[in-house]
């Protein structure tokens, strides 16, 4: 099991002696492995949508039962990944959300770091509003010392309005934009990503520890390395195109429906 999980890992007891383990790694994903044979459905597109050991099923939409008692919510399965591991025949990821763009982008704008915010842990995505001088931060709710420090963080933060409820398990927490970058979230609204401010494109690279090597720290810099690599792969010129996907407001704009 990879490091950033959160606690010990658990044991589904299969079919003819057969064992799965699994493990909660963050607020979104579980990864499980096995050396039971998996029986996977794979849809038109090649995405995982079904996995079947004996009489023991996971697929899209299910919602996966954990048993960490200090985390009172399951995991809708949204996604199902294969990866390898050198002791199991067969492992996956099971997501329950993926990492959208206002995570990426607009979270470092708080003045927070990643340990004070529970980036990696409990923090499952940050989410526009129909305002652009407020976002909208989703988290799993935990009954563990951690996450009531995070609570107390977050409440004694300036940039705090409220937390809400409505989603079981989950605490929906709205956040103020500090007012200097209100001009960068209209433009992260128009996808125009290199064009924030040096200022946010600074708290990002430092939020999130960037290497020019990494990605987001090429597309907001729209670095030349890049913008070759597209060209020449695309066959036109990037001049005037960003490096990154247009916004798709169906995963960036909160609804507590949808959770």
């Amino acid at each position: 099991m990879t490091k950033e999980q959160i606690n010990n890992n658990f044991t589904i007891d299969l079919y003819g002696g057969n064992k799965l383990y699994y493990a909660l790694n963050n607020s979104k994903q579980i990864e499980i492995c096995t050396n039971a044979n998996i029986q996977e459905i794979i849809d038109d597109y090649n995405n995982i949508v079904e996995l079947t050991a004996g009489n023991f099923t996971l697929k899209i939409g299910d919602n996966f039962n954990h048993k960490l008692d200090t985390l009172p919510s399951t995991y809708c399965i949204q996604e199902i990944e294969k990866f390898k591991h050198k002791q199991f025949k067969y492992c996956y990821y099971i997501r329950s959300h993926s990492t959208n763009k206002t995570t990426e982008y607009l979270v470092p704008c708080l003045g927070l770091t990643k340990q004070q915010l529970c980036y990696d842990t409990f923090l499952v995505n940050a989410y526009l509003m129909g305002t652009p001088t407020q976002i909208t931060l989703l988290y799993r709710y935990s009954t563990t010392e951690s996450y009531g420090r995070l609570e107390e963080i977050l409440l004694k933060n300036i940039n705090f309005v409220g937390i809400q409820n409505g989603v079981p398990g989950f605490d929906v927490v709205v956040m103020n934009i500090p007012e200097q970058y209100t001009a960068d979230v209209i433009k992260f609204q128009n996808s125009r990503y290199s064009q924030i401010s040096t200022e946010l494109k600074q708290n990002i690279v430092k939020f999130h520890n960037l290497k020019p090597k990494d990605r987001l720290y090429q597309v907001i810099h729209k670095s030349k390395e890049l913008v070759k690599q597209f060209e020449d792969k695309f066959g036109c010129s990037f001049k005037d195109i960003e490096l990154d996907e247009r916004l798709d407001l169906r995963k960036e704009i909160f609804s507590m429906q949808n959770e």
